[in-house]
This record gives C-alpha cells, sequence and structure tokens, in this order.
C-alpha cells in the first residue's frame, strides 16, 4: 500500500517539473528585459527538477541515485531564488538541503554518500553562523587610524539631490534640507541647512551680481558636508575673489566621471566660465576604477573606460557588468559580509589611475575649448589611504601639462608650523569643518594668483 502512495506522487512531481520549465522558458527573455524575477523563476524551476531527481532517480534495488545531483541542483536554486534576499536565508535552505539528502542516504544505507551530504550541510549551516559575525565586525569596525569622535545618528530632512540619467546625481534647483549627525555620546556634530539656488549650485551667498563664472566640482568635501552655505570652500573662496561669480556644483559621492559628464553638458548648453576647479579626495579613485563593492552598494555611478588612451563612457555601473561571474562576484559582495571579509580591501592599480587621469586630461579638454582655465586641486584628508598612488596621479597629471595645487602638502607644512591638531580641522566622519574650508580658499587664491587667473587684488586676506 506504501509503495502504490509513493507511485501516486510521482506523475505529480513530473507535472510540477513539466510545467516548471516551459514556464521557465517563455518567462525569462521578458523578465530578463525589465531585470524582474528572472533569476526567481529559474530558481524554482532548478528546485523542481532537483526534487523530481530525488524521487525518479533510482537504481534496480529502489534506492534513490537522485539525492546528491538533486541537492547540487536544489541548491543552486535556491540561490537563485535568495539572489536578491539575505545571504544567510540562502545558507539555510541549501543546510536543509544537503541534510535532509544526508539523512535519507543514511536511512538508505548509502553511509558514505551520507556522510558527505551531512559535511555539505555543515559548511552551508557554519557559513549561518559566521555571517552574522562579519556583518558585526565590519559595522563595529573603523578605518585604520581614524580618530576623532565616534558617531552616532544622523539625517537629512528635504531634498538637494536627485538622480542623473548619466552621473551619480545632480542638485536639485532651489531644494532645500536639514542635515544633522550626533555623535556616540550624544552630543550634536553639525546641524546645519543645506540650499540650491536657482542654477543648480550650491548657494554662495558671497556671490556678486556680476562678473566671470567659475565652476567648482567635486564630492562632498566640495559639497560642503555638515557646513553651513557661508561656511563652504565655495563661499571663503569667493570673498577671496571678489571680482568673480563662483558656482558650487559639488555633489555627493560624485567623481571625475561625474564632473566630465556635467561639465560637457553644461558646456552644450552654451556657458562659457572663465575657470573650472575640480576638487580632488583619494576616493576619487575608487569611484572611478569602481572595483566591485563600489558596484554593489552605488551601481547608479557612471563607468568609463579607457579606449586608445581617451575615456569612453559606458553606462552606469549596475547596466555594464561583463559575464556572469563578475556578476556573481558583485552580487556575493553586496549580500555577504563574510564573502567581502574573504575578498579583501581594493587597493588602486596604475591602470585606475591611468583613468584618472585621462578623465582629468578630458575635463582640461572641455574646458579649453570653451576658453576656460582648468585646475586639479588635491584637497587635504584626515585618513590618507594611498599616498603614494596620489604622489602617481600628480605625475600623470604632470605629464599631461595640467595645472595642480597639491594643498594635501601645506596642510601637513601648516599643522607642522602651528602645531595644532589634525582633528581641529575635521568633524569626527572625516568630512572638513568650517575651519578647514577658512584654511584652504586662501591657498586656492594664492595659487590662482601665482598663475596669473586672477588679480593680485583678489588674492589677498578677506573678512567674511
Amino acid at each position: 500500500m506504501a509503495r502504490e502512495k509513493r507511485l501516486d506522487r510521482r506523475p505529480l512531481a513530473a507535472l510540477l517539473v513539466l510545467v516548471q520549465w516551459p514556464l521557465a522558458a517563455a518567462l525569462l527573455p521578458v523578465l530578463r528585459r525589465r531585470h524582474a524575477f528572472a533569476s526567481e523563476v529559474l530558481g524554482v524551476a532548478l528546485v523542481a527538477l532537483g526534487a523530481a531527481l530525488w524521487l525518479f532517480l533510482r537504481s534496480r534495488s529502489g534506492r534513490s541515485r537522485g539525492h546528491l545531483p538533486g541537492a547540487v541542483l536544489m541548491t543552486l536554486g535556491s540561490y537563485l531564488c535568495f539572489r536578491h534576499e539575505s545571504f544567510l536565508a540562502f545558507c539555510l535552505a541549501a543546510a536543509a538541503f544537503w541534510i535532509l539528502a544526508s539523512l535519507s542516504l543514511v536511512r538508505q544505507g548509502s553511509r558514505s554518500a551520507g556522510r558527505a551530504a551531512l559535511a555539505v550541510g555543515a559548511v552551508f549551516l557554519a557559513l549561518f553562523a559566521a555571517e552574522p559575525v562579519a556583518e558585526w565586525r565590519e559595522a563595529s569596525g573603523g578605518p585604520p587610524g581614524a580618530e576623532g569622535p565616534r558617531m552616532g545618528g544622523g539625517g537629512l530632512e528635504g531634498q538637494v539631490e536627485i538622480p542623473d540619467r548619466e552621473a551619480t546625481g545632480q542638485l536639485l534647483p532651489m531644494g532645500r534640507a536639514r542635515a544633522w549627525k550626533k555623535r556616540a555620546d550624544g552630543g550634536a556634530e553639525f546641524d546645519v541647512v543645506y540650499r540650491i539656488d536657482r542654477f543648480g549650485s550650491r548657494r554662495v551667498p558671497a556671490r556678486p551680481e556680476e562678473g566671470p563664472s567659475w565652476m567648482l566640482f567635486g564630492g562632498s568635501f566640495t559639497f560642503g558636508e555638515g557646513l553651513e552655505d557661508e561656511e563652504t570652500i565655495a563661499n571663503r573662496l569667493q570673498l577671496r575673489m571678489p571680482g568673480a561669480r563662483l558656482y558650487n556644483f559639488g555633489v555627493r559621492s560624485s567623481g571625475p566621471a561625474d564632473v566630465l559628464l556635467t561639465l560637457r553638458r553644461k558646456l552644450g548648453a552654451g556657458e562659457r566660465p572663465a575657470g573650472v576647479l575640480y576638487f580632488f579626495i583619494e576616493d576619487h579613485i575608487r569611484r572611478t576604477a569602481l572595483p566591485a563593492r563600489t558596484v554593489a552598494e552605488k551601481g547608479f555611478r557612471p563607468r568609463f573606460r579607457l579606449m586608445d588612451g581617451e575615456p569612453v563612457f559606458l553606462g552606469k555601473a549596475d547596466r555594464t557588468i561583463q559575464g556572469r561571474i563578475e556578476a556573481a562576484h558583485v552580487n556575493l559582495v553586496k549580500r555577504s559580509a563574510l564573502y567581502r571579509r574573504l575578498a579583501g580591501d581594493w587597493e588602486p592599480t596604475e591602470a585606475s589611475l591611468d583613468l584618472v587621469a585621462a578623465l582629468a586630461g578630458a575635463i582640461r579638454g572641455e574646458a579649453e575649448s570653451a576658453g576656460s582655465r582648468f585646475l586639479f586641486v588635491f584637497l587635504p584628508q584626515r585618513e590618507a589611504r594611498w599616498p603614494e598612488r596620489a604622489a602617481g596621479l600628480r605625475e600623470r597629471l604632470d605629464a599631461r601639462g595640467i595645472a595642480t595645487l597639491d594643498s594635501q602638502a601645506l596642510m601637513a607644512l601648516h599643522l607642522q608650523a602651528s602645531g595644532e591638531p589634525e582633528s581641529a580641522y575635521y568633524f569626527g566622519d572625516g568630512h572638513p569643518n568650517a575651519a578647514y574650508a577658512e584654511l584652504v580658499a586662501p591657498w586656492i587664491a594664492a595659487h590662482l594668483g601665482e598663475l596669473g587667473w586672477i588679480g593680485p587684488e583678489s588674492t589677498g586676506s578677506a573678512s567674511p
């Protein structure tokens, strides 16, 4: 009687498999075009096929030969089903498949195969247990040499940035937002208001009504994270350049690729600035090279490749992943702290420096084609992770004849002469504070004066 019941289940399982695969074949082309549920449909089909092997593939003696291949297919299917979900869910499902296969094999007398299946299940259980530990260590750890108070919560009320069809983002004209951040001890690190003017520039209160325009580009250091409008580098520099009109187009998380795309668009619209300043920090190398973790966390960033020595825009990072192996790597980096730990930290390569230098050259070319000056400014940072790479980038820029200012070296000299702690110029999260902007702006103005790009009357002291 039990035998008849088992036989009655098989047609139902066979029907399940027969339905799953034609359904997957019909839906996958449409789903892949829209990037929705394609992997889940294929994953369910693989789980169904694995279950069918478990039931159907038997020897003449009645023992199942499908447990191990079935468990492999079900594991792969569960990976695809949980591809956009927690890595823990996949580990738990895979462990369950292999442990059930082990129990069934041992019951049938296949002890060696059962032990092998149990060992695989134990590996997935170990991954399930290790993943939260890796996440905790990743969350509690900080960058080597980090200084300043530990940071607590923060937030942003309002909107000052919107997505961009090519670049990482752009400032929202007439946008306004209140930003705040607290230290771990509950004290306020900053509580400020960001305002964007009608030109799509972070507000520069000291900007006069007339004069040649200068465009400032960069990331959060340029935008002025944690600073009032009056405290940004742009406004402090504007006080040193009263005859010019400065526009702060810094967008948080942006890099040289974003600057090139945005500048091309502005020049294409007919704008003709007298000068273009790009403010660089070391992390812009990573934002340009786009290692797997950057793609996993910020796939909306633009991707460029060097072709015949020139940077060519390919599209957004998550839409230009090459090959299934790279896609799987990016997926695991996004979902698993343990995998990220095993993969190790990313380090800049010679190719990444070549790409940044080529982008800087392209920015300079766009500016000069519009009759504009271009200055590449190395901004000081509290944690310099790759100083030798920054030096290599300076050499490449010099070889291209690009004007640069190494204010990182000026900051080192200032700290040595003044005896002040480096922390006096940074917030706890590493962003520059108002004292930093007031210190750096005169260096930039003085260098522009040395280059002969602004008059000597603009490089002296100015009160806010």
